[in-house]
């Protein structure tokens, strides 16, 4: 079934709003786990990070792909099309690395407060 450019648009922008919700959902948790300030706590958030958050954002950036090919080069906004495929790309790549380097980070920091 051929979607529309019209229809790829409209999935993007609920796709990059869950971008924005994973995020969101990420942050809560990172806030939570800095009240605790334990080593177990930010241990768990890595694990999390690993296991839920990015193969949620996993499963956006299949789906971004499988819209960026469905572009109609025939029919109106293909353009808009294309640079919100774009731009929801660069926030699942920049999502994905804060997901890696927030928790690490957090861990080291904690590792050299432990040791200082």
């Amino acid at each position: 079934m051929k979607l529309s450019n019209r229809r790829i648009l409209e999935r993007a922008e609920l796709l990059l709003k869950t971008v924005g919700r994973i995020r969101d959902g990420f942050d809560l948790e990172k806030q939570d786990v800095l009240g605790s300030n334990t080593m177990e706590a930010l241990e768990k958030l890595r694990e999390r990070s690993r296991s839920f958050y990015r193969l949620r954002l996993a499963e956006v950036r299949r789906e971004l792909l499988q819209l960026k090919t469905r572009i109609s080069s025939d029919q109106p906004e293909r353009e808009a099309a294309e640079d919100l495929l774009r731009q929801s790309l660069k926030a699942v790549s920049d999502l994905d690395a804060h997901l890696v380097s927030a928790p690490s980070r957090l861990i080291r920091a904690r590792g050299e407060f432990d040791d200082g």
